[in-house]
This record gives C-alpha cells, structure tokens and sequence, in this order.
C-alpha cells in the first residue's frame, strides 16, 4: 500500500509498553455499544452479544 507523502510514521517503543496505555490482550477486540453510542460491554465473545441481542 502506498501511504501519502504527508503521513508520519512514528513509534514510542519506551513509553506505550510500560504504561500500558493500548492493551489489547487478544485481537479482534470486541464491544458491544448501546444506543446512546456509550460502551456496554468490552472484550466480549460474538455468542455474549448473540446472547444478549435475543
């Protein structure tokens, strides 16, 4: 893929990984979020939602 010229590409290998401030134990992260578009369940399996959908 070729990214735009005015893209900067950059990390913070000392600063992420110790605080901890994007922790994504598994991948893909799931939520389920409610119609006040506010978060109602976070990491949650697709049959948790199917459950609580029915």
């Amino acid at each position: 893929m070729k990214r735009p010229g005015w893209w900067i590409v950059a990390n913070d290998a000392s600063c992420i990984p110790s605080t901890r401030l994007y922790d994504f134990p598994s991948m893909p992260v799931m939520y389920l979020i409610g119609k006040e578009k506010r978060v109602i369940a976070k990491e949650i399996s697709a049959k948790e939602i199917i459950e609580f959908l029915e």
